[in-house]
């Protein structure tokens, strides 16, 4: 039970992360994904190929933390969280 929700709760911040994404201006979106793929060693071709892949092949609990810290990286830039990491 406890696994389902927390794949629930992953696919759902995911997203929330994809509607905010949408209301940002491309230049700016951009700017954001160069800068946090930067800060977490993430190409973006390696990053595309994630991006393409259906979320039920993806296993959540061997995701590189990397891709982790790219997502809250991008979160933060958004101001979905502040500097405490808190929504």
């Amino acid at each position: 039970m406890f696994n389902r929700t927390k794949d629930a709760f992953a696919a759902i911040s995911f997203a929330l992360l994809l509607v905010c994404v949408q209301s940002f201006p491309e230049d700016e979106m951009d700017e954001m994904v160069t800068k946090c793929l930067a800060d977490n060693d993430i190409e973006r071709a390696e990053y595309e190929t994630l991006l393409s892949q259906n979320n039920s092949d993806i296993d959540m609990d061997s995701i590189d933390k990397k891709y982790k810290c790219y997502l809250h990286c991008m979160a933060t830039e958004m101001h979905i969280l502040d500097s405490n990491g808190h929504v």
